[in-house]
């Protein structure tokens, strides 16, 4: 089965059943002088245990497909683009339950680099795509 599925401006507000999203733009600093900006708690993301830390470089997908989809049931995984825009494709946490995915149970959505998509526990997800 293959879906299509348009790929979303990313925000708070539409991103918030899949995880949390970040990004400090429109708010101003917590700490400025001549050196450097700060932003204190730009989000909060609560981890039970231990924390690991991960690089991933996608690379292009000429088809913007994926057919390979995983998912943390007790962590969050937190993605941070620094080179480029990136697609996160998520599906709900119950997309594999019962007969199989169905195209509503998924979403694509655009994080401009600079900013964090915090892919919440359960939540269906891959390697982003550039």
């Amino acid at each position: 089965m293959v879906y299509e599925i348009p790929v979303k401006e990313i925000t708070k507000e539409n991103f918030s059943e899949f995880g949390k999203y970040f990004n400090e733009k429109g708010s101003a600093p917590t700490f400025s002088d001549t050196s450097f900006d700060w932003w204190n708690e730009v989000g909060l993301v609560d981890i039970k245990g231990g924390l690991s830390f991960g690089v991933v470089r996608p690379r292009y997908n000429a088809g913007f497909s994926e057919r390979v989809f995983e998912r943390h049931n007790g962590t969050p995984e937190i993605l941070i683009p620094l080179d480029e825009d990136v697609i996160v494709l998520v599906g709900k946490r119950d997309a594999f339950n019962g007969k199989g995915p169905e195209r509503e149970d998924f979403e694509a959505f655009l994080a401009p680099r600079g900013t964090a998509v915090c892919i919440g526990a359960g939540v269906w997800h891959h390697a982003p795509m550039v």
